[in-house]
């Protein structure tokens, strides 16, 4: 996987899937880790606010149009 991925978690997620966004963060080259204060594992409904503040500083940090899916171009 090449494009940028944002893996959010809550800060009360259980711990076996914190392990495995930290798993992920280190196999992919465009990854960025957060964590979401007062949420568990459906953060972007505990804390909606918080959840799409960091969706949208996250897209707003990348050029999405040199991403092959959002630009109709077929995957290499």
């Amino acid at each position: 996987v090449r494009a940028p991925a944002l893996l959010l978690n809550g800060a009360h997620e259980d711990r076996s899937v914190v392990r495995q966004s930290a798993f992920l963060q280190r196999r992919l080259a465009h990854a960025e880790r957060c964590t979401i204060a007062d949420a568990g594992h459906l953060a972007n409904l505990d804390q909606p606010a918080a959840f799409s503040r960091e969706v949208r500083r996250f897209l707003a940090n990348r050029d999405l149009t040199t991403i092959p899916h959002v630009t109709g171009q077929p995957p290499e």
